[in-house]
């Protein structure tokens, strides 16, 4: 059975963006590179995975420490590539992944003030 509180961490979004089989949404204010990088590993999975991500392209977000700039530059770059519709939507301070019928919704932490933690009950800054 799994937990109906469990951490956003890297690898918890990972796994569901790797598990989706038919319908993938992420929708964040910004995203790790690690996390960005499984996303734009399932681009090549389209038009078989119905795929959207909604990000928070304003510089001030990563400044702030809710994800990494590479990460964005990776996600629009491969975007470009693969003719995909990237959306962006200033002021998204929520996260969200609906890997099919699983749905996790999360308070981003900024990554610029958040100790470490090793319970997977709590917040815990992931690093790159």
């Amino acid at each position: 059975m799994e937990s109906t509180f469990t951490s956003a961490s890297d690898d918890a979004l990972i796994a569901l963006i790797r598990s989706a089989r038919n319908r993938l949404a992420v929708i964040a204010p910004g995203l790790t590179t690690a996390v960005a990088e499984a996303l734009v590993a399932r681009m090549a999975d389209m038009p078989d995975l119905s795929l959207t991500i909604i990000l928070d392209a304003d510089p001030e977000v990563y400044r702030m420490g809710y994800g990494d700039v590479e990460a964005l530059s990776i996600i629009q770059e491969y975007s470009r590539e693969a003719q995909f519709d990237l959306r962006e939507q200033a002021g998204v301070r929520i996260g969200v992944v609906i890997s099919d019928d699983r749905t996790m919704i999360y308070a981003p932490v900024s990554r610029n003030i958040e100790a470490g933690s090793t319970s997977p009950e709590h917040p815990k800054r992931d690093h790159a």
